[in-house]
């Protein structure tokens, strides 16, 4: 590989970090209109759906834009400037939820593939509730246990809501991924025939 096609590799890979980071942020902050105390779980979540397709359809290559996006998205719940040392603090909460978002989404996208094949048109019964299932259910189990986890380390939440914030952000995970993932399939995935009809 030479220099030039080295470079415009690693050009279309920022690209692809940024525009899933970006698209992370904006469907994470509508997330956010809808979240319980202290404004981290939320009961419809479609940044986790953006982050599964992102990565289905882009690549492994982009789970730091799922990463940066959702450390956007919770700095701006988490933020506390009263030092250097709060600042830093407050930093590393947002990114243990981002790491736990970007780590669902890949190990998401890693079962999708394995259990139900991707690129796929998805026109059978068996492979939308095995999508739906591994993608949406299963996978969704991963950031709520790592970022609620978090959060009770971190004194955000009492041990008795601990169940609660991990029941609503499973949820959240779950729906965005049933809403939001096809969305998005539908727009950008191969085979573009089938999936062009579907859109509307």
């Amino acid at each position: 590989m030479n220099v030039d096609t080295c470079g415009k590799a690693h050009f279309h890979t920022l690209m692809l970090v940024l525009g899933i980071a970006a698209a992370y942020y904006v469907t994470g902050r509508l997330g956010l209109l809808l979240a319980i105390p202290p404004g981290y779980a939320s009961p419809v979540w479609p940044a986790a759906g953006i982050a599964l397709g992102a990565i289905l359809i882009g690549g492994y290559r982009g789970w730091p834009g799922v990463l940066f996006g959702s450390w956007l998205v919770n700095m701006g719940v988490s933020i506390e400037a009263t030092s250097g040392v709060t600042l830093l603090k407050s930093a590393a909460l947002p990114t243990s939820i981002g790491a736990g978002a970007a780590l669902q989404a890949v190990i998401g996208a890693s079962l999708v593939r394995r259990v139900v094949g991707f690129p796929n048109p998805l026109s059978r019964e068996q492979e939308i509730g095995a999508f739906l299932g591994v993608g949406g259910a299963v996978s969704c189990l991963i950031n709520p246990t790592l970022a609620v986890t978090s959060l009770w380390i971190a004194g955000k939440i009492p041990s008795a809501a601990y169940f609660q914030h991990w029941w609503t952000w499973w949820i959240g995970d779950t729906i965005g991924v049933i809403i939001m993932t096809p969305l998005l399939l539908s727009w950008l995935a191969e085979p573009q025939p089938i999936w062009r009809r579907r859109r509307l």
